[in-house]
C-alpha cells in the first residue's frame, strides 16, 4: 500500500527581509589583504624573471663556446667567436653588448676560391651558429666583456686554446628588483666556469 510522503516547502525569508551583502568593512579587510599579498608577490615574481634571464642569456653563450672549441679540434683549424648584429653576418661587430647577437664560423672553402685562414669575412658557407638578438634593450640581459678595449671576437684552436682569456658579464637588470648577475670565466685552455655576482 502506498505510503504517503509529505515535503516541507523551503523556509523563504520573512517578508521585507533584505539580502545581506558585503559591508564597508568587510570590503577594505580584502583590499587591505589584497594589496599585501600583491606587494609581496610581485618582487618575487620580477626577480624570478630576472634570474630566469641571466640564467638563459649565460646558458647561451657557454653552447656557443662549446660549440665553437669543439669544432675547431675536430676540424683541426681555427673557430671564430664574435659579436653580430644581424642574422647573417658578413663580418664581425665592434665591441659592445653581445645581447644583440653573436655568430661561430670558420673559413670554409668555397668552390675553387681558397679563403686564408683567418680571413675576417664571414660567407654564408662559413657560419657554423648564429645567435640572434635576445630581446628588445631592457627586456634582456646585458652580456658585456671585461677590459679597457673589450674584444670582439674569440679565437679557438685546434688545440682547444682560446684567445682572449677573459670575464664576461651577464647581467638583467630591473628597476623594481635586484641586479641579476653571472659572471663567466673563459680560461686560456677554453675552459668556462661561471659563479653568481659581479665578475672581478
Amino acid at each position: 500500500m502506498p505510503t504517503n510522503r509529505h515535503f516541507c516547502p523551503l523556509s523563504a525569508p520573512p517578508p521585507g527581509a533584505a539580502a545581506r551583502g558585503f559591508t564597508l568593512i568587510e570590503l577594505l579587510v580584502v583590499v587591505t589583504i589584497s594589496a599585501i599579498l600583491a606587494a609581496v608577490a610581485v618582487p618575487i615574481f620580477q626577480t624570478s624573471i630576472a634570474n630566469m634571464r641571466a640564467t638563459d642569456a649565460t646558458n647561451s653563450l657557454i653552447a656557443s663556446i662549446e660549440l665553437a672549441r669543439a669544432e675547431a679540434i675536430r676540424r683541426g683549424q681555427r673557430v671564430f667567436l664574435c659579436r653580430a648584429t644581424s642574422t647573417a653576418p658578413t663580418g664581425c661587430a665592434s665591441a659592445g653588448d653581445w645581447a644583440d647577437g653573436w655568430v661561430v664560423w670558420t673559413n670554409v672553402p668555397t668552390g675553387t676560391t681558397t679563403e686564408a685562414e683567418g680571413s675576417t669575412e664571414i660567407d654564408a658557407d662559413d657560419r657554423l651558429q648564429v645567435q640572434g638578438s635576445l630581446g628588445a634593450t631592457g627586456s634582456r640581459a646585458e652580456i658585456i666583456l671585461a677590459g679597457t678595449t673589450p674584444p670582439s671576437t674569440f679565437e679557438f684552436f685546434a688545440d682547444g686554446r682560446v684567445t682572449p682569456a677573459v670575464n664576461i658579464t651577464v647581467a638583467y637588470p630591473s628597476a623594481a628588483s635586484p641586479l641579476s648577475v653571472r659572471c663567466l670565466s673563459v680560461a686560456g685552455m677554453g675552459a668556462v666556469s661561471t659563479s653568481q655576482g659581479t665578475c672581478r
